[in-house]
């Protein structure tokens, strides 16, 4: 079962090997999932004809409606406390609270950490990218002002260290080969 917020369609089927980090024609090990879709507006024949699995839907879409506005602590307790009082899954919810709102927290958490942890990967992504460029940009320097004390040409070196502007211009109408 399904109904978590990317969008799927109503069934699909899911491989173990398609999480691999190199992908393998016929794998030694092969795991197919069935997975269906219980989120409201998917397989709704499936939700009209398991209550239990509609109210749990309910519960879903209330909780991420409140999570929008709300701290997600505040948002579990409202749609917990608006399910019991409209018979949303009420018993389990007066009995298993406090396990509903770990689990809550817990999956909220878990989104929040793989969001954080994807920014930390795009800032030293971009920190890397930022040093691979210097270190390219000085070879190029470098290569340049071997060109320019092969021709003899020492004015423009001395311009070049002052204008490191003026180094890139004056690098592409010399016409170096540089191989990045």
């Amino acid at each position: 079962m399904y109904n978590g917020e990317k969008e799927i369609g109503e069934e699909v089927e899911l491989y173990l090997s398609d999480a691999f980090e190199q992908p393998q024609e016929n794998p030694q090990l092969e795991l197919r999932v069935h997975v269906i879709n219980m989120n409201f507006g998917k397989n709704e024949n499936l939700l009209n004809n398991c209550s239990t699995l509609y109210k749990y839907s309910a519960f879903i879409v209330k909780t991420r409606k409140y999570a929008k506005i709300l701290s997600i602590e505040d948002a579990a307790i409202k749609s917990i406390d608006e399910s019991i009082e409209e018979g949303i899954l009420a018993q389990f919810l007066k009995v298993r609270r406090a396990d509903v709102m770990k689990s809550i927290l817990t999956e909220y958490d878990k989104e929040f950490v793989m969001k954080d942890l994807q920014e930390e990967a795009k800032e030293l992504g971009l920190a890397e990218g930022l040093a691979k460029g210097r270190t390219e940009g000085e070879s190029r320097f470098s290569r340049l002002t071997e060109f320019l004390l092969d021709d003899n040409r020492l004015d423009n070196i001395t311009v070049c260290f002052h204008y490191k502007l003026f180094s890139y211009s004056l690098s592409s109408s010399c016409t170096i080969n540089v191989t990045i």
